[in-house]
């Protein structure tokens, strides 16, 4: 028998949370034989009425710039963070209290986290860290796996803890950029140079960091298409996908169906893109867009459909010099990318007899 239970935080700048749900339909307890594996997959939805994950933000970067800057450590406390308890499972069975299920991931996150912390900044002290890192980053989620084996009356339970959601933007970069660039004062738990840029180093690639393109691309069409090319040539629509995952940040966006450098293996056919051959368009956190292209296909063959490059900026709001009701908004990140070669997507057109 197992219960999964889904532990969230807020996730949003704009004041949301995760709530969990299964998207494979509900746990069987009667189907987990041995050496059986199951594929279970979880959906989250945000609460958008969920506080703001602002003033935690905010205390990270004040905490690493007193630390950074060779100030005195202030020994506060992060604030604290709401903790979305959901049980994914039918309920059926009876599990732990949500007592318990706090308990288990509050002292199991503990530990993990010391001993990350204690890996990825050495040179900060132990005692500093919970003043400076919170426990739960609220870009995470915790999922907990209760087990039970009736036969011999033993139970346990698994945790999988830090799953990020969504897409990272180095809310820690800005600061960072300040203080390389003042770089007059070494950090309070710095002896030396050398140390100063380790411990620059460990934050700047630290999971409260992380950075990645939010934007998602994938392409469809039709998998083989009979078609008599005595009659002529034919048209094949190819359907793309532009998903932006991230939940804080608007994402700019220019998609051409086909690049000049695209590389096209062995055995497929490049594809020629006619009419509309690029798709340009904002996305809103977590929104997607569609667009569909047309191949011009004049004899049979398998064409290779991921060739496509999109170049994206990340958005964030700037000082507006603009009148009163203008947006004015800059790239914080600049990405561009190509279609991998992995899982690629084809169109295989026969000649029809």
């Amino acid at each position: 028998m197992a219960l999964l239970f889904f532990v969230g935080r807020c996730v949003s700048g704009s004041s949301s949370r995760q709530e969990g749900s299964l998207l494979t339909g509900p746990l069987r307890y009667d189907s987990f034989h041995p050496s059986q594996i199951t594929r279970v997959f979880a959906g989250a939805r945000r609460w958008e009425e969920g506080p703001s994950v602002q003033p935690i933000i905010d205390f990270v970067n004040h905490k690493l710039d007193e630390t950074l800057k060779g100030r005195e450590l202030n020994l506060s406390s992060p604030p604290e963070v709401d903790l979305l308890y959901c049980r994914l499972d039918e309920g059926e069975v009876s599990g732990p209290s949500r007592a318990a299920v706090r308990s288990l991931v509050h002292g199991n996150r503990r530990n993990d986290v010391s001993r990350s912390l204690i890996t990825e900044h050495s040179h900060i002290p132990i005692f500093a860290h919970p003043h400076i890192f919170p426990l739960y980053d609220p870009y995470t989620v915790d999922l907990l796996l209760s087990w039970s084996i009736t036969s011999s009356n033993r139970i346990g339970h698994v945790l999988l803890s830090g799953l990020r959601l969504g897409a990272g933007h180095g809310i820690l970069n800005d600061g960072l950029i300040t203080i390389h660039e003042a770089q007059k004062k070494r950090s309070i738990f710095a002896e030396s140079q050398a140390e100063q840029q380790e411990i620059l180093g460990s934050v700047q690639t630290s999971v409260w960091n992380s950075e990645m393109n939010p934007l998602m691309v994938s392409v469809s069409g039709p998998q083989t298409i009979d078609h008599n090319f005595d009659l002529g040539p034919l048209e094949v629509p190819v359907q793309f996908t532009i998903q932006n995952y991230s939940c804080t940040h608007d994402s700019r966006y220019l998609l051409r169906y086909s690049s000049p450098d695209a590389s096209i293996p062995t055995g497929f056919v490049a594809p020629t893109f006619i009419g509309q051959k690029t798709r340009r368009g904002v996305l809103g956190p977590l929104q997607k867009d569609q667009a569909v292209g047309k191949i011009w296909v004049t004899q049979p063959g398998s064409y290779f459909l991921n060739c496509w490059q999109v170049e994206s900026d990340v958005l964030v709001p700037c000082p507006d010099s603009k009148p009163a009701g203008w947006t004015s908004r800059r790239a914080s990140h600049r990405y561009i990318q190509v279609a991998p070669l992995a899982n690629a997507s084809f169109v295989t057109v026969i000649q029809s007899l």
